[in-house]
């Protein structure tokens, strides 16, 4: 009997505890329901939750974080489905194996962006690419009339597809809404279009195109941009005229410039004429020889005559392929960064393969006074 009895009062005891939780519970519910945060407005709700989310760089998080608002409550999660612009960004990762399950996900992701601006982040796997794409085209008539931003990273160009330049400029045809756009290739260069073909798109104010096989020239002598404030893109000397000819035809007030994979066989006068395109330029990011930046010190020191890029604020050079580092290179750099000393403010060098020259005693005394002016000044030694 006694066991009994010690049983039954363990069960009561345990009985009493899940009856004060649930007792507990119920005062928690009815305090949720009486608060201000249960009787705001849909409308507000739906502000709240599209401030918190983090921001669309942190794929991860991206990804995580609206499906946490479908598991909080009824409310809640009939709010969340109800709010497109929560759904209106998409960071893909693509893997590997393209199951139905993340294809269901997907598809649901879409769907709940409804009518909403889009933007959309496509990188991973190259082999699961053409499933992705698509689930895309399948929603294509959607998707690009709203999309406002587009990252497509390591697609590989085949024989059994279009070349990517002619794919590229099809979506920024099929996208009019498109401000801000990211590609890249591994693609060889290669292209079928027609003679004469040329994009116009009058929003878009950022491009980059990147890619090992540098596939940019192919993409801008198809494309007329008049909108267009930031550049990134990798051009070799050959295709010099591709470039000259894309900044002409658009006449855009550039703002920044970055050209990588520059060689050596620029000549000063293409140099010049493209720097002439851009006046309005404040930032520039040149990556390529050691000859090409020679020339673009010269060009960019102030004489007597109208100085090119009156506007420049900030200059970073990547110096690739020197051979023989030679201190000498500082003499008309600094003489360059003190002509500028009025408008330029920050000035970048990095070194790749190779030593780094050391500066004499009179370039670095150069070099302290503007950086003592309030000019931010890195030259790679360390």
């Amino acid at each position: 009997m006694t066991r009994t009895a010690e049983a039954s009062a363990t069960l009561r005891s345990r009985l009493e505890a899940v009856l004060s939780d649930i007792a507990k519970q119920k005062e928690i519910i009815k305090k949720i329901e009486g608060s201000t945060s249960a009787r705001l407005p849909r409308e507000t709700a739906s502000e709240i939750f599209i401030h918190c989310l983090p921001p669309s760089e942190n794929t991860y998080k991206y990804l995580r974080d609206p499906l946490l608002l479908l598991g909080i409550c009824t409310r809640w999660s009939e709010i969340a489905l109800s709010t497109p612009q929560l759904w209106a960004n998409l960071c893909v990762e693509i893997p590997a194996e393209v199951t139905s399950e993340f294809v269901n996900y997907l598809n649901g992701w879409l769907s709940r962006a409804k009518e909403s601006p889009l933007s959309l982040s496509f990188t991973g796997c190259h082999t699961a690419r053409a499933e992705i794409i698509g689930i895309v085209a399948g929603r294509a008539h959607h998707i690009f009339p709203c999309l406002k931003s587009l990252r497509v990273t390591r697609v590989l160009d085949d024989k059994a597809s279009p070349p990517a330049a002619n794919a590229t400029l099809q979506v920024l045809r099929s996208a009019p809404g498109l401000v801000a756009s990211l590609f890249n290739l591994e693609d060889r260069p290669r292209r079928s279009m027609e003679p004469g073909e040329c994009v116009h798109h009058g929003r878009l104010t950022t491009l980059v195109i990147e890619g090992i096989y540098e596939p940019s020239a192919h993409i801008l002598e198809g494309l007329r941009l008049p909108a267009l404030e930031h550049l990134r893109v990798t051009i070799h000397s050959g295709n010099t005229t591709e470039l000259i000819s894309f900044l002409t035809r658009s006449s855009s007030c550039l703002n920044y410039l970055s050209i990588n994979g520059i060689d050596q066989h620029w000549d000063r006068n293409s140099v010049e004429r493209c720097f002439a395109l851009v006046p309005c330029l404040t930032s520039l990011d040149l990556t390529g020889h050691e000859d090409f930046h020679n020339i673009v010190i010269a060009l960019l020191t102030c004489g007597p005559c109208e100085e090119l890029l009156p506007d420049l604020f900030g200059l970073t050079m990547t110096r690739e392929w020197t051979y023989h580092p030679d201190a000498t290179w500082y003499k008309p750099l600094t003489a360059m960064l003190s002509g500028r000393r009025r408008r330029l403010r920050s000035f970048r060098v990095k070194w790749v393969r190779y030593g780094v020259p050391k500066p004499d005693e009179d370039d670095k005394r150069v070099v302290r006074e503007l950086m003592e002016e309030g000019m931010e000044i890195d030259l790679g030694i360390y």
